[in-house]
């Protein structure tokens, strides 16, 4: 038995031991999800002045608002849509903040950092 309680021949140890350094690597993935972010507001930019996106980044012209068409059924398409109303409405809500704030006379920066736990759960999202 590993320190855990966990028995070696569950093979929970070897994936915990694969897995935990994973997520230590880049300070809890944090600053690939910031570099994510980035992308992703700069992408919302272009997709509000109307430029066309990358296929993958499409559902951020999708029309906002509606109401949830997820029943009982959880049908894929249903579930897939919600995750992109989330992302799309996280990435929205993000880069309007950090809009606001330049011009509002905050530098491009400070914005960024004051809003950095908003810009991870947007990429997250996504």
């Amino acid at each position: 038995c590993g320190g855990h309680g966990y028995s070696h021949a569950s093979g929970l140890p070897k994936i915990y031991g694969y897995t935990t350094p994973n997520i230590t690597y880049e300070g809890e993935n944090t600053v690939m999800m910031l570099q994510t972010a980035r992308y992703l507001v700069k992408v919302c930019r272009q997709a509000k002045q109307g430029e066309q996106l990358p296929s993958l980044m499409r559902y951020l012209q999708a029309p906002a608002g509606g109401s949830s068409r997820l029943s009982g059924d959880l049908d894929l398409n249903d579930l897939v849509e919600a995750f992109h109303h989330r992302a799309a409405r996280l990435i929205g809500e993000v880069t309007d903040k950090l809009d606001a704030a330049v011009r509002k006379g905050q530098k491009p920066y400070h914005a960024w950092n004051a809003n950095s736990v908003q810009l991870v759960n947007a990429a997250t999202a996504h």
